[in-house]
């Protein structure tokens, strides 16, 4: 199995967070461990035990953030086998046997903002869609299921995702398909 394209997610995304927790780690112990209690009365146990929490809560995720940062993890892998899918919750392997079409259209989304736009996607359309939601939780077939009941098909992978990697994607699928991408 050789893979053909591989898409990692963004090491600079985990990198954000990072000054973010370190300061609220650092907060936290300076406040109620060192001489920032030493202005005001002593803190109480509850407090005491509630910045533990959160200074192992926040070197938790600064250790997982520089993590994916040095380990980024793969969001889309396309091969010989099949497409894989991992924005959240994994597709698991989906095989070219079990798509019947892949199309191009775009769909009505929302930025981060609020303000909706059209966004270009490649939709996939399975042979059989109850035996591929069966794979997951109830909580994400019910968003396949939405999906298909609002777009007709169960799965999208937003162009953004292949970044240059558009035509290498579309002529593979062509060629595992043996059929066309159309454009709806």
């Amino acid at each position: 199995m050789s893979t053909i394209i591989e898409i990692k997610s963004k090491r600079w995304q985990s990198l954000v967070p990072l000054p973010f927790l370190l300061g609220i780690g650092i907060t936290f112990y300076w406040f109620f461990w060192r001489n920032g209690s030493e202005s005001l009365d002593a803190p109480t146990a509850t407090f005491k035990w509630l910045s533990i929490l959160v200074m192992g809560v926040s070197l938790f995720l600064f250790i997982y953030f520089v993590k994916t940062s040095i380990w980024p993890a793969t969001i889309l892998r396309v091969d010989e086998d099949g497409i894989i899918m991992n924005t959240g919750v994994s597709t698991q392997l989906m095989r070219w046997e079990e798509i019947s079409k892949i199309t191009e259209t775009s769909i009505r989304a929302t930025s981060g903002g609020g303000a909706p736009y059209r966004a270009r996607v490649f939709a996939i359309q399975f042979k059989n869609p109850q035996q591929f939601r069966k794979r997951f939780n109830p909580i994400f077939r019910g968003s396949i299921r939405l999906s298909e009941a609002v777009n007709g098909v169960s799965l999208f992978i937003p162009f953004g995702y292949l970044e240059n990697h558009y035509e290498e994607f579309k002529k593979l699928v062509e060629r595992k398909m043996k059929i066309p991408v159309n454009e709806e």
